[in-house]
């Protein structure tokens, strides 16, 4: 991720590895590692993977106690009720899909809307690339008013006849198709050259637009409304336990 790249801390996904770099400060606030064995520069072997030292190296980070006499040092405990905890992954129909998008932005408008907001904590700390990094984040909820300009703008032009794109026979029409076929372009080639088959793209694009109208839209009015202390929601929970029949209906 790029602000993985800048040695930022905001870290999100499955599947993903760090940058060992990462976890000991920027360029500028390098932190030592107290085992020399885990310093970001440390060459583990020449050895093969499977020869005894690479393998009792392995199995001394993946253990619970290599941070033992470290800053890192913790007490783990493990928990294994007989009830399972979960029972799912993430959430399964659009209803669940939308109220959970909804609850994210909620918290990020009261982070943006705080004295905590990127303005004023992130760019002069961090500066300005990482705090454009943020903002994006916590600016999510805001996008719902392109999309709804987007959405509807068009459809009311073509209905009563006024012309808002260019003609074909103008030269700003080339302009506009390279940039509108440019942008979604390069967004598809770089979901298919991380791995994703062009399908699942196109329902991303369709699931944008319909967080655009709905959680992103629906979450700014009820911040509003909390703000202005007309209401407060409580907190919705969303069902992740894996239906098979919800499963066949959204495959």
């Amino acid at each position: 991720m790029g602000l993985d790249g800048l040695k930022g801390s905001n870290y999100v996904g499955s599947r993903c590895f760090f940058l060992r770099q990462a976890f000991f400060g920027g360029p500028s606030t390098l932190v030592p590692a107290e085992i020399p064995e885990l310093s970001p520069d440390h060459v583990v072997s020449s050895k093969p993977i499977k020869s005894q030292e690479i393998l009792s190296l392995a199995h001394h980070v993946a253990g619970c106690n290599y941070e033992n006499r470290t800053k890192w040092a913790s007490k783990s405990v493990f928990c294994n009720p007989e009830r399972l905890a979960f029972q799912g992954d993430v959430p399964i129909t659009l209803f669940d899909v939308v109220s959970q998008c909804k609850r994210w932005c909620i918290g990020l408008h009261e982070v943006t809307f705080s004295e905590y907001n990127t303005f004023s904590h992130c760019f002069p700390s961090m500066g300005l690339l990482m705090g454009l990094g943020y903002s994006h984040y916590a600016m999510w909820p805001i996008w719902w008013i392109p999309v709804t300009f987007y959405s509807f703008i068009p459809q009311l032009a073509l209905i009563n006849k006024v012309s808002i794109f260019p003609k074909i026979s103008e030269p700003w029409f080339f302009l506009y198709v390279f940039l509108f076929l440019g942008a979604y372009g390069q967004d598809l080639l770089d979901f298919v050259l991380g791995g994703g088959p062009a399908k699942r793209w196109w329902n991303a694009q369709r699931m944008w637009m319909i967080r655009g109208l709905t959680c992103y839209l629906f979450s700014s009015v009820e911040h509003l409304f909390k703000s202005l202390g007309i209401s407060a929601h409580g907190f919705s929970i969303t069902s992740k336990v894996v239906d098979d029949e919800q499963s066949k209906r959204y495959e």
